[in-house]
């Protein structure tokens, strides 16, 4: 998982310096603060990865250097990195998400199977490990799309082009069908997953993939493979300071593996949901988070949100309801 705490001095102090001089930034990524706000949930993460995934091995934390003032440091299930353990020191400081997510797998210690969280990612009920991992492989799928068009200031819809204008240059759909046709084409898949694939074979070329933003499963060696192919043009995101639309993200590793074949199919819209953090959709997400209806959801930030500081407080108070005991990691502060 990578965190940042905004509210660290010496952390906004490098933020401002190095946001001024950089004269590539969109206005939209200059000031726009939801990329970086705390929204002081990060304990309850913890609280229901030790709940509904006890059989976790080890936690990474990946920070610039701050890490949650209730952590137990200590612990034996958490391993605490810093970027300057896995980012070479030229391109630090970084305060972009794609150069930290490019480089997660030179994490000392990383397990070849392991699954990627952003802090906004949750686990909502048990699971078992095969939830992630069956036969060796992600659990995963391929759902194709249509070309995109994204304007000059659409970050994600410009990093996805990229991702997979890097993909076309390995791997393209006929091969891929030759190879594993069940990537493509699968029982485990819905009808119309099915269909939509069916409706986009005609292309040799990827046009897009349907990711959700939620827990992925990884295998390390992918990001080994896409690396040794790839090495300039990642070390070139490295230099970016802030996210610029030519990066490529963790997305690319995901592609890259559905297109390698390896993966286990799963219907992918079963694996939880994206929800735009909105006063209008809290009564959703706290039905959805009481009753356990998704295995995983993200409570995603963006420049819309309005009501930042009330909708930090009604979560909190969802969430202190669901995960009432404190887990193993939270340190236990005392009243005097």
């Amino acid at each position: 998982m990578i965190w940042v705490d905004s509210n660290d001095a010496n952390w906004e102090k490098d933020f401002l310096y190095y946001k001024s001089k950089d004269h590539n930034l969109i206005q939209k990524e200059r000031y726009d603060p939801c990329r970086y706000r705390d929204w002081e949930n990060l304990q309850y993460w913890f609280r229901s990865i030790e709940k509904y995934c006890p059989w976790v091995r080890t936690i990474h934390i990946v920070t610039c250097g701050h890490f949650p003032k209730f952590l137990v440091k200590e612990h034996p299930k958490l391993n605490l990195v810093t970027h300057d353990q896995i980012i070479d020191k030229e391109y630090l400081p970084t305060f972009s998400s794609h150069v930290i997510e490019i480089n997660i797998h030179k994490i000392k210690g990383l397990a070849e199977h392991f699954v990627y969280f952003n802090d906004d990612t949750f686990i909502n009920k048990p699971l078992d490990p095969e939830f992630f991992f069956k036969q060796g492989l992600p659990c995963d799928g391929i759902v194709l799309q249509p070309l995109m068009v994204v304007g000059a200031e659409n970050f994600l819809g410009a990093v996805a082009l990229t991702d997979v204008a890097i993909i076309n240059k390995y791997f393209n759909k006929r091969q891929l069908f030759k190879k594993s046709p069940y990537t493509l084409f699968n029982f485990n898949y819905t009808v119309k997953n099915n269909f939509i694939n069916f409706l986009e074979f005609y292309n040799r070329k990827f046009s897009s993939f349907y990711n959700m933003h939620l827990p992925q499963p990884f295998l390390k060696s992918t990001f080994e493979g896409v690396w040794e192919c790839e090495e300039d043009y990642l070390n070139q995101v490295c230099t970016h300071r802030f996210r610029h639309p030519l990066d490529v993200n963790q997305y690319l590793f995901r592609i890259w593996q559905l297109c390698s074949g390896r993966f286990y199919p799963i219907n992918l819209f079963s694996r939880g949901q994206n929800f735009n953090l909105r006063l209008e959709t809290l009564n959703e997400i706290a039905d959805v988070v009481r009753e356990e209806k998704l295995p995983q959801i993200c409570l995603n930030d963006d420049e819309q949100v309005k009501d930042f500081e009330q909708l930090k407080r009604e979560l909190i108070r969802l969430f202190s309801e669901k995960f009432k005991t404190p887990s193993s990691f939270e340190c236990q502060i005392s009243d005097f």
